[in-house]
């Protein structure tokens, strides 16, 4: 797995990260409005000053030099960012034709994540009734032995092999280490939430992501049709689907995906298909 940040990424205080950038976002925010106050604290001062005087010019542009300062650093205290904007809308085209293309095939259940020799491949059921095959198979349709549906390479495909190689993402063959390190990758590594949680719900898996920074994405993906979060997840979703197939060599379900997006959360559920 990714183990303790102090450990492979080199940081000696990762838990902490997520409060610091928090922290770090108000003090731009603190600061502005401090120079907006200094900013109209010299232009009142200034208007006690004889005009066309030195003293009165240096209140002038100190002051204007602060309200351009103060404006400067609100602006960089503004989140989401267009960064984070722009980064979640890269996914939800590409998610939402794939769901058009499957559901012209007459392929409408939701994605399964089975792993085999060669890693986890996606499995679109035909319907919700189908049940996933024990192994991934060559080609892009099943057809047989009550399999039917559509194959894929999951999304988060190059997103895991990046963790792995830049990372040293090592993902553990028991499931507690691997939610710890799901926490640990939404949070430290690919800082994409402000707080992430992992954990048993009945028989399958809850993943919580709080202050989630690419929930535009998930906004026009939802607009196409809710049933595009299960039918074919995206990066990130996918990406918690993956390693515990990978992790306990189990086909993985996506049964549910929840948003709220008042408080930039998503929750998303994911089951053991029987074999």
């Amino acid at each position: 797995m990714i183990g303790r940040a102090d450990r492979v990424l080199g940081r000696a205080d990762h838990g902490n990260d997520a409060v610091a950038r928090r922290s770090g976002i108000a003090d731009y925010g603190r600061a502005g409005f401090m120079l907006f106050a200094i900013a109209a604290a010299s232009a009142g001062a200034s208007l006690t000053v004889a005009g066309g005087t030195l003293p009165a010019a240096v209140l002038v542009i100190g002051g204007a030099g602060c309200l351009i300062g103060g404006v400067f650093l609100v602006a960089l205290a503004k989140s989401p960012s267009l960064r984070d904007t722009a980064a979640g809308l890269l996914f939800a085209q590409p998610t939402v034709s794939i769901c058009q293309y499957a559901a012209d095939l007459g392929v409408r259940g939701d994605a399964c994540f089975v792993p085999g020799g060669h890693g986890v491949r996606q499995f679109i059921p035909a319907s919700g009734g189908t049940r996933p095959p024990g192994e991934p198979r060559e080609g892009t349709f099943s057809l047989g032995d009550g399999s039917r549906g559509v194959w894929l390479v999951p999304s988060s495909a190059p997103l895991l092999d990046g963790l792995a190689r830049d990372c040293g993402l090592v993902i553990p063959g028991e499931e507690g280490e691997i939610l710890e390190a799901i926490r640990e990758i939404a949070i430290d590594v690919l800082e994409i939430a402000d707080r992430a949680t992992a954990e048993r719900s009945g028989e399958g898996i809850c993943v919580t992501l709080s202050g989630f920074r690419l929930i535009d994405g998930c906004r026009r993906v939802r607009a196409a049709s809710p049933k595009c979060c299960t039918m074919n997840p995206c990066p990130i979703c996918s990406l918690f689907a993956c390693m515990l197939a990978t992790g306990l060599s189990r086909t993985v379900a996506i049964d549910r995906v929840s948003v709220e997006y008042g408080v930039r959360a998503i929750r998303l559920w994911l089951s053991y298909p029987p074999p």
